[in-house]
Order: C-alpha cells, then sequence, then structure tokens
C-alpha cells in the first residue's frame, strides 16, 4: 500500500512538473538511493548523474555519474596500454615492410647474417693476435718478478706497475672477446626471427 502511494505521488509530482511552464525536468538519486524530480539538479548531486526527462516523462538525455580518481587513473592506464600496443603495431608493420625491401629471398638473409658473421670474425682474429702478444709479454713480467722474489729481492715498483698494466690490458681483451661473443648470438638470433618473419609474409611453414 505503500509503494503504491509512493508510485501514485511520484506520478502526480512528475505531472505537474511537466506540465508546469514545459520546463525541463531532471531526475536523480541521492546518496541514500531516493529518486528525485526537479527543475535543475542540485549542485552537490550533479557529479553523481542524472537524467533529463522529455514533456511526455521519457529519458531525453542521461547524464552518467563524475568518475571516481581510481576510474580516471585506470582510463588514462587504458589509453596508455592501447597507444603502446598501437606503436607496437606500426614498428612491427615498418619492420616487416623493410624486412621485404631488403631481401627477396631466404638466400639473401642467411647471405647477409654470414657477411656479418665474416666481419666480426675478422675483429676476433685482431683481437686473438693482440692478446696472444700480451699473454707473451705478462709471462716475461711474472718470470722477472719471479727472479727478484728467488733471490731475495723486493720487485720494483716500476715492475709491479708494468705488471698492473699488462693485467688490466689482458682484461681488457678478454672483455671484448666476450662483447664478440654476444654479438655472434644476437646476430644469429636476430636472423633467425627475420628468416621465420620472411616465411610468415611469404606464406611458407617455419619447416620449410
Amino acid at each position: 500500500m505503500l509503494n503504491c502511494c509512493r508510485i501514485l505521488l511520484t506520478t502526480i509530482l512528475l505531472s505537474g512538473l511537466l506540465s508546469a511552464h514545459a520546463q525541463t525536468v531532471y531526475r536523480w538519486v541521492d546518496e541514500d538511493g531516493e529518486v528525485h524530480y526537479g527543475h535543475s539538479v542540485p549542485p552537490e548531486h550533479t557529479n553523481r548523474g542524472y537524467e533529463v526527462l522529455g514533456r511526455d516523462g521519457i529519458v531525453r538525455e542521461r547524464v552518467e555519474p563524475a568518475p571516481t580518481p581510481d576510474q580516471l587513473a585506470e582510463r588514462r592506464a587504458q589509453r596508455e596500454r592501447e597507444r603502446e600496443m598501437a606503436e607496437q603495431q606500426r614498428s612491427e608493420e615498418a619492420r616487416d615492410r623493410m624486412l621485404l625491401v631488403t631481401h627477396n629471398s631466404e638466400d639473401s638473409i642467411r647471405s647477409t647474417m654470414n657477411m656479418e658473421l665474416v666481419a666480426l670474425n675478422s675483429q676476433r682474429a685482431s683481437i686473438r693476435v693482440a692478446l696472444d702478444q700480451v699473454e707473451h709479454r705478462f709471462e716475461r713480467l711474472m718470470a722477472q718478478a719471479a727472479e727478484h722474489s728467488d733471490e731475495g729481492r723486493q720487485v720494483p715498483a716500476r715492475l709491479q706497475g708494468s705488471i698492473e698494466e699488462v693485467r688490466a690490458e689482458l682484461r681488457r681483451l678478454r672483455a671484448d672477446q666476450a662483447t664478440l661473443d654476444q654479438r655472434e648470438e644476437n646476430i644469429r638470433a636476430r636472423y633467425k626471427a627475420d628468416l621465420e618473419r620472411f616465411r610468415e609474409l611469404m606464406g611458407r611453414g617455419s619447416d620449410s
């Protein structure tokens, strides 16, 4: 009975509002869940969202509630994810175009890789020659230091300095060797990926 009275009162109120000078009627819900009608929405309720009713009582416009800080943060994060995905897509498409422009066959890809490996092996050979020379020098210096120690003499500071300089040079050259080894792995991995992608773009299986 109470609900029926509320519905009747709401209908009467709404009819009166809609007929009064044909003004726009707004409907909103307060923080307690109670529905209100009026010719304007109180400022404290505008962020909660509201509806604009036509003269026939039908909703003509619906204004959604203002987003919360968490919702705004999630929207920004979603836009950033979409931007990154679009950027990644453009980057992949650019790489595909470059791959097809640069190579017209699998043999072309292999040949280019081999040329890079030849250049890398040339650097590796130069480092190996330098490393052999420095290792021999290091052995001579260590032999001289051993002679001083065997004879009960202190190793001269100049000799100690030379030993440290050569030891540092050995570390540098061995680090250069390790860098070249890593570069070779990267080159082989990159061209392997290019080869597989080329096969995909040409409509061939990975086992071709």
